[in-house]
């Protein structure tokens, strides 16, 4: 029982996180070519398109990080583990995942203080709308990262072989 609704819950993540990753891309690209359109052709442009754009990225840019982490394939110092002993590789990747899942931690908690600040004193980040909404997704993906660094280094104690190309 318990195993299923975990992966309801992770297909969900899945679902959910593809889903902002892809409108967000499309919301960019959209408004850029609106603006060019409008300041080519009618010398017109819409005042809040770019700082959206600029929060977009934010949110992009920590989408992405959170989809590479789920494939295990985010970016990983494993030069040295290459040249370790078969019998040390799977407790260096265990150590490497559970040094990287304690900075995610650590840096979500200080990224939710700070949007926490930015909630308590709000800045628009474009019209009315606050910028503590975006600031949101740093955090978030702090966390969802330190979560799957964890994971992959439980995993790879479960397996007999560590894999060979990064992913976990």
């Amino acid at each position: 029982m318990f195993l299923r609704a975990y992966k309801i819950a992770s297909q969900s993540v899945r679902f959910i996180e593809t889903s902002l990753l892809l409108s967000s891309l499309f919301a960019i690209i959209l408004l850029t070519v609106l603006q060019i359109i409008l300041r080519n052709f009618f010398s017109f442009s819409l005042s809040w398109v770019e700082p959206l754009n600029q929060h977009l990225v934010l949110v992009i840019a920590f989408l992405g990080a959170m989809v590479a982490g789920r494939k295990g394939e985010h970016i990983s110092f494993d030069v040295v583990r290459h040249y370790l002993p078969v019998r040390f590789q799977k407790s260096f990747s265990t150590m490497g995942n559970v040094l990287s899942a304690i900075v995610c931690f650590y840096l979500a908690d200080l990224c939710a203080r700070l949007t926490f600040l930015d909630y308590l004193d709000p800045l628009p980040a474009f019209g009315k709308v606050p910028q503590w909404i975006f600031e949101l997704f740093i955090p978030l993906g702090f966390f969802v990262l330190g979560y799957r660094f964890l994971k992959s280094a439980v995993s790879i104690n479960l397996r007999s072989k560590i894999p060979t190309d990064g992913s976990s």
